[in-house]
């Protein structure tokens, strides 16, 4: 385990960089953001989750939350940094998000006091993330949803969210990212069925490949136009959802998502859940690890059906 402290701090310096900045890491999650936010809205719609009361535990410059505000969605967003509070105040655009600081695995809220949990680039921040997986399940009336994207812990992700990211995009402070606080999927997984949720959906986070081939690239600046895509491996980066179970019983079914995760897209097979359908198994993480991300990472996904 590396001795390295994180570097969280970093985030109360930003200002109206959390929304205005290139040359800056913090574009990388802006763009990262514009994938995620419909995703989840697509999803509780989906699940029929109307005008849901949403928490988002470090919701920092409140991309996700001002979002989903904007969707007709009833947000709390929760940060340790007011700075960055400050900065999510000022850019949400209803003025309907109620902002606190709060500590993101001790929130101080009544149980069953949300609909839906959100915890997306967190997790790998925070000292005992199993903490946050058990106060997202504690706030979630029965059946709630919590979602979340994190970085797996790999030595792709070691290179290419850190060191790469190190390399090519300025002003990236050193430690932004600590690999050995990174998440591997099993991990989470257990994490999230012994904090009571019922099953859970991983499925891998990429940047489209057409978006990078930007000149800016080369000049330690975010491309304007970078997009995201979901795809199968999960080797650096992944996202997902766990189901709150209705009975709070412990453990429960892994459900897998394949296939070209089109945000929120899926089949239904056998009156089951659409969403947690698994067309196909999961990708094994080893061995072979490098052949099954490249082969992953270069395909195009296929098209809905």
């Amino acid at each position: 385990m590396s001795s390295a402290r994180i570097n969280n701090s970093v985030y109360n310096t930003l200002g109206d960089r959390w929304y205005q900045a290139y040359d800056d890491p913090i574009a990388l999650l802006r763009a990262e953001s514009r994938l995620l936010g419909p995703w989840i809205l697509k999803t509780m719609r989906e699940k029929e989750l109307l005008s849901p009361h949403v928490i988002d535990l470090g919701c920092g410059g409140g991309f996700i939350s001002n979002f989903l505000a904007r969707n007709d969605c009833q947000v709390t967003g929760v940060d340790l940094s007011l700075e960055s509070l400050e900065v999510a105040r000022k850019y949400d655009e209803t003025s309907k998000v109620r902002y606190l600081q709060r500590d993101v695995c001790k929130t101080g809220f009544p149980d069953k006091s949300f609909d839906v949990a959100v915890s997306c680039d967190v997790l790998e921040h925070v000292e005992n993330p199993r903490l946050v997986v058990e106060e997202a399940r504690r706030l979630l009336k029965p059946g709630g949803l919590f979602f979340f994207h994190t970085f797996n812990r790999t030595l792709l992700s070691k290179l290419v969210t850190i060191k790469l990211v190190e390399v090519l995009v300025k002003n990236t402070p050193r430690y932004l990212h600590v690999h050995s606080m990174f998440i591997q999927p099993k991990e989470l997984e257990t994490w999230c069925l012994r904090a009571g949720f019922s099953s859970c959906v991983f499925f891998g986070v990429r940047p489209s490949l057409a978006s990078l081939l930007d000149p800016s690239v080369f000049r330690g600046v975010v491309p304007k136009n970078l997009a995201f895509k979901f795809c199968k491996s999960m080797l650096n980066s992944y996202a997902g959802f766990a189901v709150g179970n209705l009975e709070r019983k412990p453990l429960g079914a892994r459900r897998w998502f394949g296939g070209n995760c089109a945000a929120g897209s899926s089949k239904k097979s056998g009156g089951g859940d659409a969403s947690l359908a698994p067309p196909n198994p999961p990708l094994p993480i080893c061995p072979k690890w490098l052949t099954h991300y490249l082969r992953s990472f270069l395909q195009t996904p296929c098209s809905k059906a």
